[in-house]
């Protein structure tokens, strides 16, 4: 009889008992399938179920967005104005202006993406540590995630840049930011800082990193671009949608180098509240010109944290037995 050791045994799984007995006394070798961990295979969400997860998603970002809308005109009637005049300008709309409005409606769409991997998880009965994977990164890991992510920022702005360009939207997300940090108070800030920094680090990488990357994950490149696309295509409005593209790769490096969401949930937070805090107290977004420099350095920064990274993704590996293939699928 064959037997082979899951990520969730603690010996050897017998597929005549399904019992787990204490093993032999010689390194086990980690199986490259799911069918190690008896059902786990069933339970992960396939291209298609993460296809309508992202659609899930996206309708409930769009339902919270018109249940804010609804509360902000209802507040407009209430100091007896057109809601319709002052919504529908951006420079008047509360929603596009005013700090407790922004965050309010950020802070309530990262809780509909929330409930979306709750409801999804449930679904699929996909065990959490699998769809979630919480691990400690090493602190190289984690600086090597937070390194590659501010390091393609300034390529992120180019390609945003451009599309604003091209489009020729005057009211951007990165100009919804600026109105709502520029003048924000104190209480304000900290308030931007969890809904804009902590919510979407927690919210975005577990349903991005985790729960749609899954299906993916069995080869570095699927697990790397598919879920960033789809992570860019979530934020709708296009000159967002062209940076967060790229981000999102640097978030998906972060995650399958080291093997835990927690290292890509890091660069979120951090990468999201730096933004918050450098509009709030210094000009930037506002510099609109398109400049090499930053660029450059950016993708230099970009090359140590890359490294750092490949090296932890070695390390991985040697930890899983020596090779890619002894890695469990759902780490590669």
């Amino acid at each position: 009889m064959t037997t082979r050791v899951g990520r969730y045994t603690t010996g050897v799984y017998s597929a005549r008992n399904g019992r787990v007995s204490a093993g032999p006394p010689r390194a086990p070798k980690i199986c490259t399938s799911l069918g190690a961990v008896p059902g786990a295979s069933e339970r992960i969400p396939s291209p298609l179920q993460a296809l309508l997860i992202w659609l899930t998603a996206a309708f409930g970002i769009v339902g919270a967005g018109l249940a804010v809308a609804s509360a902000a005109a209802a507040s407009v009637v209430a100091r007896g104005q057109d809601p319709v005049a002052v919504l529908g300008d951006p420079k008047t709309s509360p929603l596009t202006n005013s700090t407790a409005w922004i965050a309010g409606g950020t802070f309530v769409n990262e809780i509909a993406v929330l409930l979306t991997v709750v409801v999804w998880l449930w679904l699929l009965k996909t065990p959490l540590g699998l769809a979630l994977p919480l691990g400690r990164p090493s602190v190289l890991g984690a600086v090597g995630a937070v390194l590659l992510v501010f390091g393609v920022a300034p390529v992120a702005e180019v390609m945003g840049e451009l599309v604003h360009r091209m489009t020729g939207h005057e009211y951007t997300a990165s100009r919804i930011v600026v109105n709502a940090a520029r003048n924000a108070s104190g209480a304000g800030v900290v308030g931007l800082v969890v809904a804009l920094g902590v919510m979407p680090a927690l919210a975005e990488e577990a349903l991005f990193r985790g729960l749609i990357t899954l299906p993916f994950a069995r080869r570095f490149a699927w697990g790397l671009v598919v879920p960033s696309v789809l992570f860019g295509l979530f934020h709708l409005e296009p000159t967002q949608i062209a940076g967060t593209m790229v981000l999102g790769v640097a978030f998906a490096a972060g995650r399958l180098c080291t093997g835990t969401l927690v290292t890509s949930m890091i660069a979120h937070g951090v990468y999201n509240t730096t933004v918050v805090l450098s509009v709030r107290y210094t000009n930037a977004l506002a510099d609109r010109e398109l400049n090499v420099v930053p660029v450059a350095i950016g993708l230099a920064v970009a090359l140590v944290g890359g490294v750092l990274l490949w090296r932890e993704r070695r390390m991985l590996l040697a930890r899983a037995g020596g090779g890619r293939d002894a890695m469990p699928s759902w780490w590669i």
